[in-house]
């Protein structure tokens, strides 16, 4: 297990060039696809197809929530920001109702038990 570890050690260091080209990229294209869309003629095969895309491309953006929600405090400050403002504001999930919370899942006292704040007990 430590030579695996040792092997992959350097993927596990965020690289703040693949996190912005990945975010804006997938972002823009959400939003230009959501405005297509919604300008495209109603039930359409294009305004379908724009906004299977919208979707697929937000919920891209949506999951860097969770790479915020495990970045070392006080990094990449702009980048949350950013974040912020063009994902989780408008799509009604800012990140601090995600980022304390979401570590706190990861602790194997809590995972999974009624403690665990990501999971909701339905029985």
């Amino acid at each position: 297990m430590a030579t695996a570890k040792r092997i992959v050690h350097d993927l596990f260091k965020p690289n703040p060039l693949l996190y912005w080209a990945d975010f804006l990229f997938f972002d823009l294209l959400g939003w230009a696809a959501f405005i297509l869309a919604v300008r495209a003629s109603n039930f359409s095969l294009f305004q379908f197809s724009a906004l299977i895309v919208a979707g697929f491309a937000l919920y891209r953006s949506v999951l860097f929530v969770h790479e915020l929600s495990h970045f070392k405090k006080g990094t990449f400050r702009l980048f949350h920001l950013v974040w912020n403002l063009l994902c989780g504001f408008p799509l009604t999930i800012p990140s601090f109702i995600y980022v304390g919370v979401h570590t706190e899942h990861h602790k194997q006292s809590v995972y999974g038990t009624k403690d665990d704040p990501e999971y909701f007990a339905f029985a």
